[in-house]
């Protein structure tokens, strides 16, 4: 007789934990663009920014999608179709933290600055 999967099997391995808590990530990201839309539906002008509690869902969206962004680019280098040295892993996580950080510098400095 087989035994059945534990309902929390996956608390004891902190590579799930993550795992998860990246895949829940995407719930936070779904909560503020449906705010987000439902409320400029309602007010084209945006004057709904200014309030609390959009500042607050605001947060949860920036700090889901952070985390996942970031637990992405660390995995992407690790399930490349061919085995990397360690440090090779950790120079390319690095390299594309730049690169992340360069291309939202250019969007931010062309769509909010000028």
């Amino acid at each position: 007789m087989e035994d059945s999967p534990k309902m929390f099997w996956w608390i004891k391995s902190p590579t799930a934990v993550i795992y998860f808590l990246r895949e829940l990530t995407g719930v936070g990201i779904a909560i503020y663009m449906t705010v987000f839309v439902v409320m400029y539906v309602q007010d084209s002008n945006l004057s709904f920014v200014d309030s609390m509690w959009f500042q607050v869902v605001s947060w949860l969206g920036l700090v889901s999608a952070f985390f996942h962004s970031l637990t992405w680019l660390f995995v992407t280098l690790r399930v490349a179709p061919f085995d990397l040295p360690v440090w090779v892993e950790r120079v390319g996580f690095v390299g594309l933290l730049m690169a992340w950080g360069a291309v939202s510098y250019v969007l931010y400095s062309f769509l909010y600055v000028l």
